[in-house]
């Protein structure tokens, strides 16, 4: 195989080029079936199953009323959200869920936090580069040509920002100093 890359090496890009899309609909699946999943998880009861047979609350919580009880809640489609991931923009469908007051219920989402726009892996990523000592410009034209979108140096030097900074280290002794002074 690597004869062949050597040989045609556009021949790889496009085939990488490719792989890309698919890659990116099988994230976006993934997503949707985790999501799912949590919400039958938090509510007691898969789709198309009558509410009120449940009678336990949950980590859900409604922020009219402040209920927690799944009985209370019921699917209420879902809405577009984007993330930008290692393997490009992705849009996936976030699941909703309201009260029977008609207040919208949080969910606590494992792998999707709110106002989260850029994904884990990506956020790893750039922490390796940090690590490593990339500058931002660098990690930006690196994630422009990856995933081809662009992310603000603001957003980068946030997430390296974030970063654990090593440990302080403390002097326990100054070494002697020999100076000649030169006089003239």
């Amino acid at each position: 195989m690597s004869t062949s890359i050597n040989k045609n090496p556009l021949e790889f890009k496009s085939f990488l080029a490719n792989l890309q899309p698919q890659l990116r609909q099988m994230v976006q699946e993934m997503i949707e079936s985790q999501l799912t999943q949590e919400v039958d998880q938090w509510l007691y009861r898969g789709r198309h199953t009558r509410r009120h047979q449940v009678s336990r609350g949950g980590k859900a919580i409604c922020h009219r009323c402040g209920t927690r009880q799944a009985k209370a809640f019921s699917r209420n489609g879902h809405r577009q959200r984007q993330l930008v991931t290692t393997y490009g923009v992705i849009s996936f469908r976030l699941p909703r869920v309201v009260c029977e007051c008609g207040g919208s219920v949080r969910m606590p989402f494992s792998i999707v936090r709110p106002y989260q726009r850029v994904w884990d892996d990506l956020i790893d990523q750039v922490k390796r580069w940090a690590h490593w000592g990339v500058s931002l410009r660098q990690m930006q034209a690196a994630i422009g040509e990856q995933i081809k979108t662009q992310m603000g140096l603001r957003k980068l030097n946030t997430l390296v920002q974030d970063i654990t900074s090593p440990p302080a280290l403390t002097l326990t002794s100054v070494p002697p100093l020999s100076c000649w002074m030169v006089f003239g």
